[in-house]
């Protein structure tokens, strides 16, 4: 009621001068106040009351009065209020100055200047809009209020400001445009970056017509750009004044920001549906910026120092220089894909963010058993890997990681990277190239949410850790690879190869060029992946890409990586031979044979070899290197032109070349060559089975070429058993599978000799000295100045004998004659292996025959070579191994022939009428006897056969050891031994074992006879006393004597060794086959 409410009142006004408290009037109230009072005056004196207050418009205080007085006194307040109506008119008629109200206390300090840390920003920003908040009439607008901020810079940010004033730039009139341009200059360069970086990439229309900004609805729409409501709604006409079709505008963007090349701001745009390009920029942005456009470049620019101090934070640390790589003027409107600056910022989040996916249950490294140790405690992120700097091509230095233990428990990524012989086949019919580098690499791809602390590492300045991702890895290589194969998958092998951050763009002609050129480049530039100029080359007719040199006809090796091979130091310990083995098995399709070639060198890479760096490991290196220096160079596989692979094999590997003829029918080039090392499995496998593996494995590696040929397929071996590859009948499961795979394949085999297959007999026994000629003239060894230099000088000279002396005119070494380079060696090598005297011994006996009497450098690799490359040795021979379990040897006997071994070598074919071999050994001496026999003889023929070979020549021995066959067993034999006062010793039942050494010489037997009887093994019989003096003269492994010199005391002379004879030495041949 109303007493009350004027009772209250009346308290609050009183308590409201009783508090000191400042009321602010205006001056009109001031005016009417005085006026009130002498009425109040006056009314008081003539009617006497003390209790009536006269209250001013803005003041509705009433006290207690009857009715009659309240209607006086809405008299005189409308008196009143005419009487200020009326003053007001005059003072407004003068021009009168106002009088300003009394200033009141401003509680806020004026804001601490701002020189341009970005981490005080928000505090001065803050501060300001507090301070001019408080202070509204020194503000009335916003040129006022962006003078204030200006007049707080200082430094930098002064000078950033400063050409605002002096070209009374438009954000001086816009409050709210002026702090979003310097929010975007001083707040949070990281988070400013990283939204950038996540935005959308398209074209702008530039266009002087529009007096505003516009954007398409679709695009709008399409990306999902945030929009509010227009209102009022904007009618917008055309340049013929009509509306437009879609009617007006009831939408616009809120404030984005635009990026145009280095140059940002915040802008507008209001929204419609009837546009062809993405945005349209107006007439009022051309105002604003100024900017400059080259039409000849089709390049804009913005020269005015507002635009260019704004960039100025991405600029600072940036070198002015020219890069030795400029775009070509057709691709001048790509020069933002190959932008440093945009590589610089934070990648968009991709479906391929890097992931690192932990095993289950698997620990972290090191945490638990330190941190029970108490030697770490928890920090921001249980990771910290150690970091490393690694030097890249151009002198600059990559931070890298050591996540070894990360990698360890990491989920793999089987995602396949491409191989790099199918990426160089893509290339065959291309004319011109263009290779793009990545900027980066890995940094254009974010890591994925959640998984940024697992990349953590620290280094003295702190701990941090990556939001994109960074290289070492496990699944880096496999994330970056499924990125770039979907997003050019349209264009992959059609005219664009990738491996990884190398782009190489190859086309047939120019024109079609630069059309595939800027496809990739626009691809490019809608993922937001950046090149570096630097590292680019722009329509080339060669290139280098992956280490290889290409061209329209050829690829080759790259010459630094050939010069780095030569200059390599011999290794001095296991890791040094992986890495060169690891360098330069990247070209070893370049290197014919590559895998023989290296075979001393990965043998020191096997588990329990000790290493051991020897001259047969320093002559395979220099080999290696200098195949290095003297490769093919390889040609593009036309598959409209037939092909042939030539293939061979060896002991220790399979070898194969590619080949095409040329186009005018010249000497075939070579596409590809292939080798492989053989493990101890296929080893052991026959001649046969190695050369149908090495065509097998030749047709797998090249099936690409070879499966659905246009021609047939020509196979080159010079092994004539595989020209009935296909009708052979008898054959086992595994070449059935073979052959299998065979029908896959057009081909046909042909039998090249091994003299005319040189491309690929490398391993061949035999070069162009396999066999002397027939006319082969006498030759010197030494000249007479050579004979002089050196003959035993006449004074005794101290010191060690010299291994060198000359006996009749002859040069030997160590009692040994030398044997000069030429073909001569070859005939010794002929005649130690080949000759029926010498029984195709291995390489150990074939050795010691030869250097019982001559000598020549490098001997036991030519002997080595010349034996493990020979045909009939490996048709006749089989793989041996160590026999299971230890032996026990029988009793030594005293002398020679005190105890002899005998056994038969049974059903051989029909020769002069014999088909069994008597085999007796001596225990001792290990001499053998080989006696020809009409059939199985009976005991006493067998009796007859022990008195003439074996009394005759060596009396009676002590002991007879023998198996239990017929001829040991019967009473005539034991009664006969007994007689003769010898001791028969018989093998037990299914244990041949006991008889060991006298098996044994029947097998080497049965492959002697297997390498020189004839086709119809009718003369075996003729060769049997050859085959007892080779076998007498060769070292036996056990005692490492022959068993001639063991029971004779000398070696026998079988080799002539004068010119004369040399001469006569093919009828000499003859005369003894």
């Amino acid at each position: 009621p109303q007493p009350l409410l004027e009772e209250k009142q009346e308290q609050q006004e009183s308590s409201q001068e009783s508090s000191g408290e400042e009321i602010w009037l205006d001056p009109r109230q001031q005016s009417r106040d005085k006026r009130l009072q002498r009425l109040k005056n006056s009314k008081k004196a003539r009617e006497g009351e003390q209790n009536i207050l006269f209250i001013t418009p803005t003041n509705h205080l009433l006290t207690k009065m009857d009715l009659q007085q309240q209607r006086q006194l809405q008299a005189d307040n409308q008196l009143l209020q005419q009487q200020v109506a009326q003053l007001t008119a005059q003072l407004a008629a003068l021009n009168a100055p106002a009088v300003p109200p009394p200033r009141r206390k401003c509680l806020v300090a004026v804001p601490d200047k701002f020189s341009g840390q970005p981490e005080m920003f928000q505090a001065f920003q803050g501060q300001c809009q507090l301070f001019m908040a408080m202070r509204p009439e020194d503000f009335p607008d916003d040129r006022a209020r962006v003078g204030f901020v200006i007049s707080l810079l200082s430094g930098s940010a002064a000078q950033w400001a400063m050409p605002l004033l002096t070209q009374d730039s438009p954000l001086l009139m816009d409050y709210g445009v002026f702090c979003q341009h310097m929010r975007l200059m001083y707040e949070d360069p990281i988070r400013t970056q990283t939204a950038a970086r996540q935005g959308i990439q398209a074209h702008a229309l530039v266009d002087s017509g529009p007096t505003t900004n516009f954007m398409d609805q679709a695009f709008a729409d399409h990306y999902g750009v945030p929009l509010e409501p227009v209102d009022p709604p904007l009618r917008v006409e055309t340049i013929d004044g009509r509306e437009l079709i879609s009617g007006p505008i009831m939408t616009a963007t809120q404030p984005l920001r635009l990026s145009i090349g280095v140059h940002e701001e915040v802008i507008r745009f209001y929204i419609t549906a009837d546009l062809h390009f993405p945005m349209v920029l107006g007439i009022a942005w051309l105002r604003t910026h100024d900017p400059r456009v080259t039409w000849s470049q089709n390049t804009i620019s913005f020269p005015s120092l507002q635009c260019a101090d704004h960039v100025r934070h991405t600029c600072a640390s940036q070198d002015v220089s020219t890069p030795a790589i400029s775009l070509p003027p057709d691709l001048k409107d790509f020069e933002d894909v190959f932008s440093e600056q945009e590589a610089d910022w934070l990648p968009p989040h991709r479906p391929y963010d890097g992931p690192v996916d932990l095993l289950p249950n698997a620990s972290l490294p090191f945490l638990d058993k330190n941190l029970a140790r108490g030697f770490i405690r928890p920090s921001s992120s249980p990771l910290s890997a150690p970091v490393l700097f690694v030097k890249k091509k151009t002198g600059d230095l990559r931070l890298c990681c050591d996540y070894r233990r990360l990698n360890m428990i990491t989920v793999q990524n089987c995602y396949p990277l491409p191989l790099i012989p199918e990426l160089m086949e893509r290339l065959r019919e291309a004319t011109i190239f263009t290779k793009l580098d990545l900027r980066g690499a890995y940094n254009l791809v974010q890591m994925r949410e959640g998984d940024e602390w697992k990349t953590a590492f620290g280094t003295r300045y702190g701990h941090f850790e990556y939001t994109v991702m960074p290289f070492g890895l496990t699944n880096a290589p496999a994330v970056f690879q499924h990125l770039m194969n979907d997003v050019f998958r349209d264009m992959l092998n059609q005219f664009v190869v990738i491996y990884m951050d190398d782009i190489l763009i190859y086309s047939r002609s120019r024109d079609s060029h630069l059309q595939h050129v800027r496809h990739v480049l626009q691809r490019l530039r809608e993922h937001q992946l950046y090149a570096k100029l630097e590292k680019c080359l722009f329509f080339k007719t060669s290139i280098e890409f992956l280490g290889h040199f290409i061209s329209p006809d050829d690829i080759a090796m790259d010459p630094r990586k050939v010069e780095a091979i030569c200059n390599w130091e011999p290794p001095h310990w296991m890791k040094d031979v992986q890495r060169f083995m690891g360098f330069t098995n990247y070209y070893r399709s370049f290197i014919p044979d590559f895998a023989s070639l290296t075979v001393p060198l990965t043998s020191l890479l096997q588990k329990k070899v000790p290493f051991q760096w020897g001259p047969l490991q320093q002559q395979a290196f220099e080999r290696i290197k200098k195949a290095f220096v003297t490769e093919p160079v390889l040609r593009h596989a036309d598959p409209g032109r037939p092909f042939v692979v030539e293939t061979d094999t060896s002991d220790v590997a399979i070898r194969a070349v590619l080949l095409q003829a040329s186009v005018d029918g010249g000497t075939p080039f070579p596409c590809a060559y292939f080798s492989r090392k053989l493990n101890s499995a296929k080893r052991n496998y026959t001649i046969w089975e190695k050369e149908l593996l090495a065509m097998k494995v030749a047709f797998e590696a090249w099936r690409h070429h070879l499966e659905g040929a246009r021609h047939y397929v020509e196979v080159r071996t010079d092994h004539r058993n595989l020209e009935h590859l296909t009708t052979a009948r008898k054959l086992n499961q595994w070449q059935i599978r073979w052959l299998l795979f065979f029908a896959r394949f057009n081909f046909r085999v042909n039998y090249i000799p091994s003299g005319l297959n040189q491309r690929v007999d490398a391993l061949s026994r035999k070069p162009e000295y396999l066999r002397a000629k027939d006319s082969l003239p006498p030759r010197t060894v030494l000249p007479a100045p050579s004979l002089a230099a050196v003959q035993v000088p006449r004074k005794p000279e101290v010191g060690p004998a010299s291994p060198w002396n000359i006996e009749e005119g002859l040069l030997k070494h160590r009692e040994r004659l030398y044997v000069p380079t030429g073909p001569l060696r070859a005939l010794i090598m002929s005649q130690c292996h080949d000759n029926p005297t010498a029984w195709h011994f291995g390489f150990y006996k074939t050795l010691h025959l030869v250097t019982r009497t001559f000598w020549w450098p490098r001997v036991r690799h030519d002997v080595h070579s010349y034996v493990t490359s020979c045909v009939p040795c490996r048709q006749a021979k089989t793989a041996s191994g160590a026999p299971p379990g230890l032996f026990q040897p029988l009793p030594t006997p005293e002398r020679p022939w005190g105890a002899i071994s005998m056994d038969f070598l049974t059903d051989l074919p029909l020769s002069s009428g014999f088909t069994t071999v008597l085999v007796m050994v001596d225990t001792l001496t290990k001499t053998a006897h080989f006696i020809p026999c009409r059939g199985l003889p009976t005991a006493r023929t067998t009796a007859h056969l022990f008195v003439q070979h074996i009394f005759q020549l060596h009396g009676l021995p002590d002991r007879v050891v023998s198996d239990r066959g017929v001829q040991f067993t019967a009473h005539f034999w034991k009664s006969l031994m007994a007689t003769l006062d010898i001791k028969v010793c018989l093998s037990s039942t299914h244990h041949p074992e006991t008889d060991r050494g006298t098996e044994k010489v029947i097998g080497v037997l049965e492959q002697y006879l297997r390498c020189f009887v004839n086709q119809q093994q009718s003369n075996w019989a003729d060769y049997l006393f050859l085959a007892e003096f080779a076998f007498n003269n060769s070292q036996h492994t056990s005692t490492h004597i022959t068993p001639f010199y063991t029971n004779l005391g000398y070696h026998p002379r079988f080799f002539p060794l004068t010119p004369s004879v040399l001469a006569e030495l093919k009828a000499v041949q003859q005369l003894v086959r």
